[in-house]
């Protein structure tokens, strides 16, 4: 009866052992995030940069010029009655609000 109860004691601990073993997807895998990771490592630095030139970018291209004169069509604003003042007036002031 011992030999039995060895045999399957064996069995036991070869399963368990079998069953903690990581696939070779698995491996596969975290060897391929492994790299990855590395990758992105070696060029944090330039994403940086990049990240900076490009926010630099949009700052100098969205932010009003000094000295230009924009122009906001008023026509529905006009068409809905929404007017202050004279129609006549040579100038045009815009209120905006924003309840953000």
């Amino acid at each position: 009866m011992v030999p039995r109860r060895a045999a399957l004691l064996a069995c036991l601990v070869g399963a368990a052992c079998v069953k903690n073993r990581p696939s070779p997807e698995m491996v596969a895998l975290e060897s391929r995030v492994a790299h990855l990771e590395e990758v992105i490592a070696q060029r944090e630095d330039a994403l940086k940069f990049l990240d900076q030139a490009y926010e630099a970018k949009l700052d100098s291209e969205t932010r009003p010029k000094p000295g230009t004169v924009y122009g906001v069509d008023i026509q529905p604003n006009l068409a809905l009655g929404q007017v202050e003042g004279s129609l006549a007036a040579p100038v045009t002031i815009v209120e905006a609000w924003d309840f953000g």
